[in-house]
């Protein structure tokens, strides 16, 4: 796989969620404290998606070599976010606070969004850095989904 299709699939999911939680925030404009959850996570997945587009223009401005693992299992599952993301966002119907907390908290510790680490392993130095940067960030992500839900007693699983 190469690694700039793998951040390219990696944006794609940054982008999906940052457009998503914004659509949330909006849909539930009436309740302050989910405006501000919903409102935070979007902003902070804008800043994932400028941070691995600078990736890719530094990839592209000097192309690396095609990475010795290549995890196809792995692609299907991004696409499989992505379209999880997408068919959640394009419901005839909203979802409910609840059901937006647990499809985010599922996203956020999904299996996909680990795609990139496994395939960029070999990667530069700069890009495994942003990896675990983006690996922490999503692991804050669902921590705080689980607080907010827990508190709102929307949680009904772990």
């Amino acid at each position: 796989m190469d690694i700039e299709l793998a951040l390219h699939d990696l944006l794609a999911v940054e982008q999906r969620l940052e457009s998503l939680y914004a659509w949330f925030a909006a849909e539930f404009a009436d309740d302050e404290a989910a405006v501000a959850l919903w409102g935070q996570m979007s902003r902070e997945e804008r800043s994932h998606a400028e941070l691995v587009q600078a990736q890719i223009k530094l990839v592209a401005a000097a192309p690396e070599q095609v990475l010795g693992d290549d995890h196809p299992a792995s692609w299907r599952e991004v696409q499989e976010l992505l379209t999880r993301i997408d068919r959640l966002r394009n419901a005839p119907l909203p979802p409910s606070l609840e059901d937006a907390l647990q499809a985010a908290i599922l996203f956020e510790s999904s299996g996909a969004e680990l795609y990139s680490v496994r395939s960029l392993v070999h990667a530069r130095p700069e890009i495994q850095q942003l990896l675990r940067r983006l690996s922490e960030a999503n692991r804050h992500h669902h921590q705080r989904l689980l607080e907010f839900a827990t508190k709102r007693g929307a949680l009904t699983f772990r």
